[in-house]
């Protein structure tokens, strides 16, 4: 059930910050506009918080906004034919949902569920697209955004190309550790596991391998360090030892 964001242990609508930080300032689609530009969006936002386990959006809800994550994390899965479920990505604080739909009335085509505590921001399609008439700016970051998720899209099927685990878990560490922008991995190796198509015990055993080649580092279930990255790119591109 969705919860206010006064809610005892949420954060302040950044809508009401007062001068303060914007929610779109970290966002990639949003560089190019002005604080004022920035403004007109987030006075039109609606703001929300989940508690672990809720389910944000479903398959078939109308992508009508773009949709920020605030704060905490979530998981975008889909149901296999088997009935399981199939992790495709995780959006962790600043990263932004729904650019693909803003022209074509689509779905979400997955499943939003928090992974955590999690606020969320959504700005209607209409006011995006508004905007995108008028500020270059705007259109401009619609073009980069769209862009960046494509090559997004392109690194994970070349890291999940490769047919030995080892090569595929490197690859991915890589990756996210990039994305985070903190050498870090905030992942379970549950989670790591449904992104590669492999089995825990697989990455479990895999990821005692990189932790023994100081590639890596566990600090905690969901705290990976990449302490060695150009060991995890040997690997990765099969000059290392085989994974």
């Amino acid at each position: 059930m969705m919860k206010p964001d006064a809610a005892p242990g949420s954060r302040p609508c950044c809508g009401c910050a007062g001068g303060g930080p914007l929610c779109t300032e970290r966002v990639f689609l949003f560089a190019g506009l002005s604080r004022d530009e920035q403004l007109s969006l987030v006075r039109t936002a609606r703001h929300s918080a989940y508690g672990k386990g809720e389910r944000i959006f479903s398959v078939q809800d109308p992508a009508d906004c773009v949709l920020i994550v605030r704060f905490g994390s979530i998981k975008l899965v889909r149901v296999g034919p088997d009935g399981r479920e199939v992790l495709l990505d995780v959006l962790a604080s600043g990263d932004a949902l729904g650019e693909h739909a803003l022209f074509s009335n689509e779905t979400y085509g997955v499943d939003g569920i928090a992974m955590e505590e999690t606020g969320v921001c959504r700005i209607a399609a209409a006011s995006v697209t508004a905007l995108a008439s008028q500020s270059p700016g705007m259109a401009r970051g619609l073009l980069r955004s769209m862009g960046r998720k494509l090559g997004d899209a392109r690194q994970m099927a070349e890291i999940l190309s490769r047919s030995q685990a080892g090569a595929r878990l490197a690859g991915f560490l890589l990756y996210r550790a990039h994305l985070s922008g903190d050498g870090r991995v905030r992942l379970s190796q549950e989670e790591i596991a449904a992104f590669l198509h492999l089995r825990r015990e697989t990455v479990s055993r895999k990821l005692s391998g990189l932790c023994a080649a100081g590639a890596v580092r566990t600090a905690g279930y969901r705290d990976i360090e990449v302490t060695d990255a150009a060991r995890l790119l040997e690997i990765f591109t099969g000059q290392g030892e085989p994974g």
